[in-house]
């Protein structure tokens, strides 16, 4: 079969997938924010943080070369650091503060880094990804430039009655979790075989 007729895998997928894939991670948070928001009894929050899991599934889950036996549990590992992500990044944000909305780029910023960093950090322990030095400052690039064009757009998503209108977000997520797809595949070695027998 032609390469050009051949399936597309999901698993060692080439970066133009692995591209797409973060397009759809994008797409399902913005999704997934507007279910949170309609939730009652701050329900919501724990969606927000399933965004990170989707984003570990579609971007860093296709590093595995499948999902059996001890791959599992390393699927588990990196689908908890994207929740873990997200949640750190949210939280570090609020710790930061920021002297009113109009000033959100830096402190958003720098949750972004925070979030790219553990990002890369699950990577590392649970593909294992090598990465290498110039891989973690493309990480931290990564995660500061998506933070920032997240946090410019942060006043313009806040209603007069205090709603987030999340479609301002969108362009901030989107080049936060491209730019942290390309870090991680151009930053690294690609992969080190894992030791643990599937």
């Amino acid at each position: 079969m032609s390469p050009v007729l051949a399936k597309p895998r999901f698993f060692g997928a080439p970066i133009q997938l692995r591209v797409i894939y973060a397009l759809i991670a994008s797409l399902l948070w913005f999704a997934m924010v507007g279910i949170a928001d309609s939730l009652a009894g701050g329900y919501g929050q724990y969606l927000n943080w399933a965004t990170g899991a989707v984003f570990a599934a579609l971007v860093l889950l296709p590093y595995l070369p499948r999902l059996e036996g001890a791959y599992r549990l390393r699927a588990l590992g990196l689908l908890l650091c994207g929740v873990l992500s997200y949640w750190s990044s949210i939280t570090l944000f609020v710790w930061l503060g920021h002297p009113g909305i109009q000033r959100a780029a830096v402190p958003m910023g720098l949750a972004g880094v925070g979030g790219a960093l553990i990002i890369g950090i699950g990577a590392r322990l649970f593909v294992p990804l090598a990465l290498r030095r110039r891989g973690w400052l493309m990480l931290v690039g990564a995660g500061l430039l998506g933070g920032i064009i997240l946090g410019i757009s942060f006043p313009a998503s806040i209603g007069t009655a205090g709603t987030i209108d999340h479609k301002y977000w969108l362009p901030g997520h989107i080049a936060w979790q491209l730019l942290v797809c390309l870090a991680l595949y151009y930053g690294s070695d690609r992969i080190t075989p894992p030791r643990a027998r599937p």
